[in-house]
């Protein structure tokens, strides 16, 4: 997740602005959103090292794997969904289908654990670029683009 969803239009929009590009509303923080940089997670495994996005879902953090020594992208419940039984079914049902994919165009699911805030975290490949939004703003996507 490289994008923030705006609250007054629900569009997506490049992390790069703070302002909607779709309806100019500032942007606001998701309820319950909070940052954890600089925090770790997994036992002491990942340490959170950015926040690059958040959703009405989770949050999700650039990641240093102190074990492996890759950097990766964490997606963690958000905390106000720690107790929501529903919110947890659907980060399982998109790890299993992370897990059930290997294609270059989707990012791959490297780990899954319980977190110790009491959600469930995603740890994930971590790809570098812009958000799919800013580019789409740019116009139709070129099939040699990939």
């Amino acid at each position: 997740m490289s994008e923030w969803n705006c609250a007054d239009c629900e569009r997506a929009n490049p992390l790069s602005v703070d302002t909607c590009v779709w309806c100019q509303a500032p942007r606001a923080a998701a309820p319950g959103s909070s940052d954890q940089t600089g925090q770790t997670v997994g036992g002491d495994r990942f340490e959170l090292r950015a926040k690059l996005g958040e959703g009405g879902m989770g949050e999700v953090y650039r990641a240093h794997d102190r074990r492996t020594g890759r950097e990766v992208a964490i997606k963690l419940l958000a905390p106000h969904l720690k107790t929501n039984a529903e919110a947890w079914e659907r980060m399982w049902a998109e790890a299993r289908a992370l897990a059930r994919i290997d294609h270059p165009h989707v990012v791959r699911l490297h780990d899954l654990f319980e977190a110790e805030s009491g959600g469930l975290a995603l740890v994930m490949e971590q790809v570098r670029g812009g958000a799919l939004s800013g580019r789409l703003a740019q116009g139709p996507l070129n099939p040699a683009e990939g």
